[in-house]
């Protein structure tokens, strides 16, 4: 059951719709540019940050499981337009997603590794959109 809704987490992932039966209250996201440890506000930068309709979210290949580490391991590939007035693009980049589940089945620590650096993160995010490369998605 757990990775079912890993799965649909992953593919709402952009909108902000997280389930709150999957993740502790106090989970701490972990990825090159931020860290939060509460979901309430990894929620709401997720509903502020992509614009749902003009970007996507992938599963590249199928969840991986490290019991013995208690990980769920994921690639995805996203990309799309950000929320903000100019609409910056935001190319295709891979990410590496692991999740550690504690002891109530529930995921404590979400950490995420992409295919591009933070600094080109950040640049695309200040880059209009006449400046940014073409999506791949």
């Amino acid at each position: 059951v757990l990775l079912h809704i890993l799965i649909i987490h992953l593919s709402q992932n952009k909108k902000g719709d997280i389930s709150t039966q999957l993740f502790r209250d106090d989970c701490t996201f972990v990825d090159p540019t931020n860290s939060v440890s509460s979901l309430s506000r990894y929620q709401n930068a997720l509903k502020i940050l992509f614009d749902p309709e003009r970007s996507y979210v992938q599963l590249v290949e199928p969840l991986t499981i490290d019991e013995n580490k208690k990980q769920i391991t994921a690639r995805i590939r996203s990309g799309g337009v950000l929320k903000l007035p100019w609409s910056p693009r935001i190319s295709s980049y891979e990410s590496l997603i692991v999740y550690t589940i504690d002891d109530n089945s529930l995921v404590e620590r979400q950490d995420q590794v992409w295919s591009i650096s933070a600094f080109e993160a950040l640049k695309e995010t200040f880059t209009p959109p006449s400046f940014s490369a073409p999506s791949d998605g």
